[in-house]
């Protein structure tokens, strides 16, 4: 699987945190049916485009997941998957057109995140095809997450409220302090993930499943960021990036970090730094927290009898495989 935090793979240093991932999610039939209605509904995006830039558009979200236009499969199934147990597990007659709806915005915050983060760091060529692609999907995701607020009966200034924070918050990220800050600023750069969740949990569950299936989605992201932070340490070195990994090393860790970006051809310097990170005990006490957020969440889907999201999450605990001595 391919990590929309890192898309296209840019390691070149075969570091051992590469290797330390979420263990596989065993999709049920009806969550790879739903897997493949997402990517529907994101690549009717590009029917809205003028020839030929509807051809390219459509070739470019293909070659982005490698070629396949499974471009969902860049994203963990917890993420996305309650679109489907949530609503099966409430008992209640499916209202088809909300749950359209809701699939429809919630794929467009998924696509909008990974794309953004990646016009801003260049990762993506910043042009018009690109820019008019982004726009289309802003412009579905909010028009769906008003109608869905109206349809609900909910807030409609709601998805404004998510929207605001995420573009104010990964437009110009403000310095953290610490860890639990650095934490507290990706929550609000994926603030839009949220917006379905909550208003799809209203409907099963009023307020409290609402808040119950947003923190459930939020601390599994939370997870997700600081595994892509084990795994990604040379990439994040090399581009100077304050990463969950550089804010928990000491400073004799800060400091052999930093001579690695001094001299990112030193065999040396990075079998210190590594040595540090695993001895330190920087690694156990990102893998304790990272363990931490997917416990909390499969709590969270226990209580409120989301017991498909419980399964899918206590799969992807097995994988992280260190686990602190408590």
């Amino acid at each position: 699987m391919q990590n929309p935090f890192e898309n296209p793979p840019r390691t070149t240093r075969q570091l051992p945190f590469t290797g330390i991932e979420f263990g596989g999610v065993r999709e049920a039939p009806p969550i790879a049916q739903l897997r493949g209605e997402l990517n529907q509904h994101l690549f009717a995006l590009t029917a809205d485009l003028p020839e030929p830039l509807c051809a390219e558009a459509h070739q470019v979200l293909r070659g982005y997941s490698g070629g396949d236009g499974d471009f969902y499969r860049l994203f963990y199934t917890p993420i996305w998957s309650f679109l489907h147990w949530v609503p099966e597990a409430s008992g209640q007659a499916a209202d088809a057109i909300l749950l359209q709806e809701a699939q429809k915005a919630h794929a467009m915050s998924l696509f909008l995140y990974l794309w953004d983060d990646h016009l801003s760091d260049h990762l993506l060529p910043v042009d018009l095809l690109r820019l008019q692609v982004r726009t289309l999907a802003w412009q579905s995701f909010a028009s769906r997450s008003r109608s869905l607020c109206k349809r609900i009966g909910t807030n409609p200034s709601l998805p404004d409220w998510h929207a605001n924070s995420y573009l104010a918050s990964l437009h110009r990220p403000r310095h953290v302090l610490n860890l639990e800050d650095y934490c507290q600023q990706f929550q609000q750069q994926v603030s839009i993930w949220t917006v379905v969740p909550y208003l799809l949990g209203s409907v099963v569950g009023g307020d409290e499943s609402a808040s119950a299936l947003a923190r459930l989605i939020m601390n599994f992201a939370v997870a997700w960021r600081l595994l892509d932070d084990v795994q990604d340490i040379e990439h994040d070195l090399l581009r100077g990036t304050e990463s969950a990994v550089w804010i928990e090393l000491d400073p004799s860790g800060k400091e052999l970090w930093a001579a690695c970006h001094s001299q990112p051809q030193s065999a040396e310097a990075w079998a210190e730094l590594v040595q540090h990170i695993q001895g330190s005990g920087c690694l156990q006490r990102l893998l304790h927290l990272i363990d931490c957020n997917l416990q909390t969440a499969s709590a969270t889907a226990a209580a409120q009898g989301w017991f498909g999201i419980v399964q899918e999450l206590e799969q992807c605990r097995q994988g992280i495989g260190i686990r602190p001595k408590r």
